[in-house]
């Protein structure tokens, strides 16, 4: 469990709770499920890259702001 992804992960996660309903959504409006039956299995994978996709980018460019300033006046 020490693995570097493991602890990125970690460190995305609240990213990772908060975006993954938005993805889901996205990512059957991407795929647009209601003309299209074939490809419904590709929701999961889809929502799920989107959620690491928002997570990441949420982190790198709001949170890691935020948790510089906690430190700052810690």
């Amino acid at each position: 469990m020490e693995h570097t992804s493991f602890h990125y992960l970690g460190k995305i996660s609240y990213g990772l709770y908060m975006y993954h309903p938005i993805a889901i959504v996205f990512a059957l409006q991407l795929l647009n499920i209601s003309t299209m039956a074939s490809v419904h299995w590709l929701v999961y994978p889809l929502s799920i890259c989107l959620t690491l996709a928002l997570a990441a980018f949420s982190y790198r460019y709001y949170e890691s702001f935020f948790i510089g300033m906690k430190n700052k006046f810690a």
